[in-house]
């Protein structure tokens, strides 16, 4: 008894290991809602938190409506939320928008779209555009064949607007959506293509934003060539004669590792 005990305690902490080593990479674009104010933005953060984690913050550079940076080594799991705040000089928030429900899973980016907006303002006074409030995909580069989860949330401030998201890519196809939810299948062709997502309200009125995908094209052989010493597989790239994460920067000239 005391040996099964022992056993199931070993792999209890084994799975709470390999859960805290798990990490990933976001890229983060936060955007001020169009009409409001920007002129009293003295910066923008985004916090990263889940479920009896610490949170992970970080300030993103940009303008006066458009924010972005990338966070690295972020704990991974599928129930992150990232807050962005726009604060004042003095610390005082002024916008603030969430993303939630977001997947972050070790060696793969994910990109993150957040719209600020002062959320104590239920509603416009005259007819508004609908606009995303987050628009999130995961993983951001895969390869041919392979699947992109893909997830927009949506506000409307006139209450009597019926909304409906519609979706495009320049390649791949798309599942059916659920919820603001749907899957994207890559081509069979390795290159960059982009997938928008638009909101568009029971006026005609709309708006969009657009997140950039990256597929690599298949091995042509399930073997690496006398050429290649070094086989990268799936969530890496060559660099040099090694292989290292696809979300990190290869520095190194062109070396033996493949594809």
């Amino acid at each position: 008894m005391k040996m099964e005990k022992s056993r199931s305690s070993l792999v209890v902490a084994l799975a709470l290991l390999l859960t805290s080593c798990s990490s990933g990479t976001a890229e983060v674009t936060v955007r001020l809602r169009p009409g409001a104010p920007s002129a009293n933005i003295a910066k923008v953060e985004v916090e990263v938190s889940a479920a009896g984690e610490d949170p992970e913050k970080t300030t993103l550079s940009g303008t006066t409506s458009l924010w972005t940076d990338s966070m690295y080594a972020l704990a991974g799991g599928t129930d992150r939320t990232f807050t962005a705040r726009a604060l004042d000089s003095a610390g005082t928030q002024l916008y603030a928008g969430q993303a939630t429900s977001v997947t972050l899973a070790d060696g793969k980016k994910t990109l993150v779209f957040i719209t600020l907006d002062d959320l104590s303002a239920t509603s416009a006074t005259q007819s508004e555009a609908p606009y995303l409030t987050s628009f999130t995909a995961h993983p951001a580069e895969v390869s041919a064949g392979g699947t992109v989860a893909l997830r927009a949330t949506v506000r409307d401030r006139n209450p009597n607007d019926t909304l409906q998201l519609e979706w495009r890519a320049t390649g791949g196809a798309f599942g059916t959506p659920s919820g603001g939810a749907v899957t994207w299948t890559a081509p069979s062709t390795g290159a960059d293509y982009s997938v928008d997502c638009t909101v568009v309200d029971s006026q005609g009125l709309s708006s969009s934003f657009t997140l950039p995908l990256t597929v690599r094209a298949s091995s042509t052989t399930s073997t690496p060539s006398s050429s290649c010493c070094k086989h990268c597989g799936s969530g890496s790239q060559p660099c040099g004669d090694s292989c290292i994460s696809s979300s990190y920067t290869c520095k190194k000239p062109a070396g033996c590792a493949c594809y």
